[in-house]
């Protein structure tokens, strides 16, 4: 075979497994869905018994790389006043300057610094919490 029409197979070869090749997810940028987001929580009540809550309404967003696995620009946004413990004068204890302060201070915000791959699927995310100003 003539060195011509090796070089031009090889080319061949290379144009099309280039042309195979799925080409790189850029980036996306998406929205924290409220309907199928929960935020909650668990307490100690006296000291032996756990309460268990939620927060009802949260808002934010965040960039995620598929092919790096890289999550960046992770902002939340709860209104404190969407604090739920299903009973309605311990919610409103919580709401209170004892506690949230929801009227002082109406929102509290979880932006991440940080995070890593723990397997496949998942991850955990580290950040600054801002509650109480």
């Amino acid at each position: 075979m003539p060195l011509r029409c090796k070089f031009r197979s090889i080319a061949a070869g290379v144009i099309l497994s280039l042309a195979s090749t799925p080409a790189l997810a850029a980036p996306e940028r998406f929205e924290i869905d409220p309907d199928h987001t929960t935020l909650g929580f668990w307490v100690m009540h006296i000291g032996y018994a756990r309460t268990w809550g939620q927060f009802t309404e949260v808002s934010g967003s965040f960039v995620y790389d598929a092919d790096a696995q890289a999550l960046s620009d992770l902002s939340v946004t709860v209104p404190t006043a969407s604090v739920s413990t299903h009973h309605e004068a311990r919610d409103g204890h919580v709401r209170n300057q004892d506690f949230l302060d929801a009227t002082e201070h109406p929102q509290m915000t979880f932006t991440a610094n940080g995070g890593e791959v723990t397997g496949e699927g998942t991850g955990t995310v580290t950040g600054d919490l801002t509650l109480l100003g």
